[in-house]
């Protein structure tokens, strides 16, 4: 029986060893770095597509190959089968067929919705063992990816971060679906499957407070068809003031003639003067004007009367409705920066880390990870 470590708390990949030099720590070796969750469980194998990529730097394109590598048998040889993820067929014999194979339990975990990579390192000895040139090794193996943390090797080896894992599956999810906002009024939800709307309580139920929406017919789930979801959004913590009003007034010249005008102002005042980009505030009037004249016109009854063929003594009436509205658009003086209306794609504030003097820090002794220049020197750095 063999016992792996999924994810380690140890932040740091390396340690002092007493004698000057370092040592890596026992429980980094034990992690499972060809392990990749997928975010949903549990999958199918029907519909499931898996495939890697490596993005070159003269195309800038994703590919399924590595086009420029310079070792023949692996430039026009799917990543998928240089990392012995595709060495079957649909009925399982050994023949590589171009697509994922999905073998429960050696390439996928079906439960927990992982997927296995054969090699414990594919990108770094894995791959390396697949290239005879050195101009190769140097250009595509990912060694580093094993031997520090997830930051440090995103921050610090850029170009070696060209790998990309692409597709799509479907999943179970009992948690339903997610409406993407809490605290979802009561009877705004709509949901359609394939353009018929579908009737709540009978086809769905929705938790408003979470804002899930759990599908009760089986058969519907099974079948494929496409679910679409629509809803009032209400934000958690609306506290943003808005206040709407208006007059209308008319004035009655006679029972004939009656003029009126209209003055409507919806007006938002945001809790901060920066806002983001796309929820702007406003502060707009709208101006109207409307008429209304209705009379009786006896003379065009004598008119009509002296068409030949007719003669009729129904009244005649003229009426005229005419309407004129006109926006005038604008914004908070809140949102104001030297005189004009102002939104902040992104002011940077949420990048900013205060450290308070009142929080003790804890310092610690830390040390290079394996394999960098100060580890082959058996130094170790204080931080």
């Amino acid at each position: 029986m063999a016992v792996k470590l999924l994810r380690s708390e140890i932040l740091t990949t390396n340690r002092p060893d007493g004698s000057g030099g370092i040592e890596p720590f026992p429980t980094w070796n034990l992690m499972m770095k060809n392990i990749y969750p997928l975010g949903a469980f549990p999958l199918e194998p029907n519909g499931f597509r898996f495939e890697i990529q490596y993005r070159d730097d003269q195309t800038g394109i994703p590919s399924n190959t590595l086009q420029n590598a310079q070792t023949t048998a692996i430039a026009n040889t799917p990543l998928l089968q240089v990392m012995n993820l595709d060495r079957l067929d649909q009925t399982q014999f050994q023949t590589p067929d171009g697509f994922f194979d999905y073998v429960e339990g050696i390439t996928v975990d079906s439960q927990n919705g992982f997927v296995i990579f054969p090699s414990s390192e594919p990108f770094g000895t894995g791959l390396e063992a697949k290239l005879d040139i050195q101009a190769d090794i140097d250009l595509f193996v990912f060694n580093e990816l094993y031997l520090d943390t997830k930051i440090n090797v995103k921050n610090n080896n850029q170009d070696k971060d060209k790998f990309f894992l692409k597709g799509y599956f479907k999943g179970q999810n009992s948690g339903g679906i997610p409406l993407g906002a809490f605290n979802v009024p009561r009877g705004s939800v709509t949901v359609t499957a394939g353009g018929r709307q579908l009737v709540e309580g009978v086809d769905f139920v929705v938790d408003y407070q979470l804002g899930r929406v759990q599908i009760l017919d089986p058969g519907l789930q099974s079948s494929g068809i496409p679910i679409q979801v629509s809803t009032e959004n209400n934000a958690v913590f609306n506290q943003q003031r808005k206040t709407f009003m208006g007059v209308d007034i008319e004035h009655k010249f006679n029972e004939d003639f009656i003029v009126g005008g209209t003055v409507l102002n919806v007006n938002e005042r945001p809790l901060t003067p920066k806002v983001n980009f796309g929820t702007e505030p406003i502060n707009n009037t709208m101006l109207g004007l409307n008429m209304d004249f209705s009379s009786e016109v006896p003379i065009l009854t004598k008119l009509i009367n002296k068409l030949p063929f007719v003669d009729t003594d129904a009244p005649s009436n003229l009426a005229v409705r005419a309407d004129m509205a006109y926006l005038i658009p604008g914004s908070p003086s809140g949102i104001d920066v030297t005189g004009g209306a102002t939104a902040y794609v992104d002011d940077f504030e949420a990048s900013q880390i205060p450290i308070s003097l009142l929080t003790p820090l804890q310092w610690f002794t830390a040390s290079t990870p394996r394999g960098s220049e100060a580890n082959l020197n058996g130094e170790a750095n204080d931080v």
